[in-house]
Formats: C-alpha cells, sequence, structure tokens
C-alpha cells in the first residue's frame, strides 16, 4: 500500500471526478475475525429470491421490536434466515460493524436511502465513511 500512494491519489482524483468515492481494502482488513467468509456467505443469501410478503413481515416485526431486533426473536417469530440475511445483503436492513451473523446479533431497519454500496462495505469493514 504504502508504495503505491500517488497511484491511489490519481485513482481517488478520477473517481471523485465521476462522483466515486475510492477505498483501499486491505486483505488483512478483510481477513479479520473471518470477516470474509461471513460476506461470502452474505453474497449468497443476497442472490435467494424472497417474497414481498415475507420482507414485509420482517421488517413489521422489526418495527414491532421497535426498530432493532435480534436474529433469535425474529427466528421465534417465524421468520427464516434466509429472509434475514437476503434483507441485510440487499440493503433493506442493517447490521453492526463487523457484519456480525449469528443468532444473537441485532438487526435493524435501513432508513438510509442515500448509502451506497461503498457505505456498507465501511460499516462491515469499521472504516470511516465519506
Amino acid at each position: 500500500v504504502d508504495q503505491n500512494q500517488n497511484l491511489f491519489a490519481q485513482a481517488e482524483a478520477a473517481l471523485k471526478v465521476m462522483g466515486y468515492a475510492f477505498l483501499i481494502v486491505t486483505d488483512d482488513q478483510i481477513d479479520r475475525a473471518g470477516l470474509s467468509s461471513r460476506a461470502l456467505l452474505l453474497t449468497r443469501y443476497g442472490r435467494l429470491n424472497v417474497s414481498a410478503e415475507d420482507a414485509l413481515q420482517c421488517r413489521q416485526l422489526i418495527e414491532e421490536f421497535g426498530g432493532d431486533a435480534q436474529v433469535s426473536d425474529l427466528l421465534e417469530q417465524g421468520l427464516s434466515e434466509a429472509t434475514i440475511w437476503n434483507l441485510v445483503a440487499r440493503h433493506q436492513l442493517k447490521v453492526p460493524v463487523g457484519l456480525p451473523m449469528t443468532e444473537t446479533s441485532s438487526v435493524c431497519i435501513n432508513n438510509h436511502v442515500e448509502e451506497d454500496c461503498h457505505d456498507y462495505f465501511c460499516s462491515w469493514l469499521g472504516a470511516p465513511t465519506r
């Protein structure tokens, strides 16, 4: 990374002109605490087809829990893990920094529609956003 700072600065400047953000992420950051394997799992969940009814039910249940719920609480209400993680993968739900994917993880409704994939990657990696 250090030896390529000039290249990164040029890339950042070119992308900024086009309205894009630039982020350097190293293998150490990606592999930290199993983040890469959770990201791959989330990618798989994101490819699943979840019905609009299931998605709506999930959002309604989270609202009933006050806008933030543990995955285990949602599972007890009859939702599937596939539905919950699909909505996280599609940015309709948010998880805390580090992309925890356990039954004790909390999820909340994403009300920040202006965020994009860059913002989510920053959140999952614990990196500062723009």
